[in-house]
């Protein structure tokens, strides 16, 4: 039985994700700023095997709480999902929002750096790291905030990856294409996505380690 963690704020994924691994009798920590009924109800279907952890990723504390809490319970972490948790995309140049950019660039791109940190002793030889980066393809407007911290989320990825890779742990950052703007994905593209994604968690070595992966 694997210990699987997903963090961040996407519902859909994140729900789909959780419901591949109780297939294969895994251990799943849902580790999220807004719990959803469906959620809920998973963990009341599956109380042995699914655990709600309301986590912030833009508040160290609250992270940091979140990893000792599975740290009592296990001492090592198998898979470990980064999923974006603000959604919210900033408007054209001219009308952004500076104040809407820091939450986002706060929770995904920092919030990501308290995962590394705070995960850290529960990282060893075979975990496997997904950080989702979704990229918004839309000749709308541009998504400054939100494409500014899936430029740093990569990046730290990398700079993580360098200095941890003894560890023998695998690490990649997963692009995502969206062209919807009210959704972070379209719902029928959702289990293509999540197949991709288990497909890497499944055959690490078959991929470009610490790279990202369109």
């Amino acid at each position: 039985m694997g210990q699987i963690v997903i963090t961040g704020g996407n519902q859909e994924i994140g729900l789909f994700l959780a419901k591949m691994h109780l297939k294969k009798q895994d251990e799943v920590w849902i580790c999220i700023k807004y719990i959803g009924i469906e959620f809920m109800q998973l963990a009341s279907d599956n109380p042995d095997h699914i655990h709600l952890c309301r986590c912030d990723t833009g508040d160290t504390k609250s992270v940091r709480e979140t990893f000792q809490f599975i740290g009592r319970h296990t001492d090592k972490i198998d898979v470990l999902y980064n999923l974006p948790s603000e959604e919210k995309e900033t408007d054209s140049l001219g009308l952004a929002d500076m104040k809407q950019c820091i939450t986002i660039y706060n929770a995904n791109a920092l919030g990501i750096l308290r995962i590394f940190q705070q995960s850290a002793p529960l990282v060893s030889k075979g975990t496997v790291f997904i950080n989702a980066i979704v990229e918004y393809k839309s000749t709308e407007r541009e998504c400054y905030g939100y494409g500014m911290a899936n430029a740093a989320v990569i990046l730290a990825s990398k700079n993580y990856f360098n200095e941890y890779r003894e560890k023998g742990m695998y690490l990649f950052c997963v692009c995502i294409e969206n062209t919807e703007r009210d959704t972070l994905t379209p719902e029928n593209n959702t289990d293509k996505i999540v197949a991709k994604i288990i497909e890497i968690v499944e055959n690490p070595e078959n991929f470009p380690n610490g790279q990202v992966i369109d």
